[in-house]
């Protein structure tokens, strides 16, 4: 699941410091990632949390989310992926 918008870079800013990261990412920017129109390679990714953290799903299902915004800071996406 994800949801993007778009939005100032002053509530991005104000949610990035709301949380912490167990990791940072980025896609290799030298291939071009699209998913439902997004281009996922113009998005640093915020991993919040995961299934590491101890916390599983009823299904045993590794999970992680977290936020990913654009390199112009003119959106945000909100994610949480897992395998079913």
């Amino acid at each position: 699941m994800y949801l993007k918008f778009d939005i100032n870079k002053k509530y991005i800013e104000n949610e990035l410091k709301k949380h912490s990261y167990l990791r940072t990412w980025e896609y290799d920017s030298s291939q071009k990632y699209y998913y439902n129109g997004i281009n996922y390679s113009d998005f640093t990714f915020y991993d919040v949390g995961d299934s590491t953290q101890g916390k599983q799903l009823a299904t045993g299902l590794p999970y992680y989310y977290g936020i990913g915004v654009n390199k112009k800071q003119s959106q945000i996406l909100y994610y949480y992926v897992t395998i079913d």
